[in-house]
């Protein structure tokens, strides 16, 4: 996995999760701190998750959103988008090229 020294320039990265804000703040409290925004799409539930079509709908995991990344181009196209399965970890490298390709970066 490439490491990345510093932000790909025009770029944004943030996280948006279903549950309440009060328990995502909690959750970045344990595992965080971020250097991005984390968000919460809980009201109305799961709107945001929904519209990228990564909103659960059925058991397992009812009303929570797949594990997914999405790289949104500046003129608002999906450029780069990949669902994982909850146990997999994102794969970064495939990120990192989306962003190049969307930036112009090398």
């Amino acid at each position: 996995m490439p490491v990345l020294n510093r932000p790909i320039e025009s770029t944004t990265t943030s996280a948006t999760r279903v549950p309440p804000s009060a328990n995502t703040t909690a959750w970045e409290r344990e595992i965080g701190p971020f250097d991005y925004p984390l968000c919460s799409d809980f009201w109305p539930h799961g709107e945001v998750s929904r519209k990228y079509a990564v909103l659960r709908e059925q058991e397992p995991f009812a009303g929570a959103s797949e594990r997914a990344i999405f790289v949104v181009g500046k003129n608002g196209r999906i450029e780069f988008s990949k669902i994982y399965s909850i146990a997999e970890a994102p794969e970064l490298d495939d990120v990192f090229t989306a962003l190049s390709r969307t930036t112009g970066a090398r």
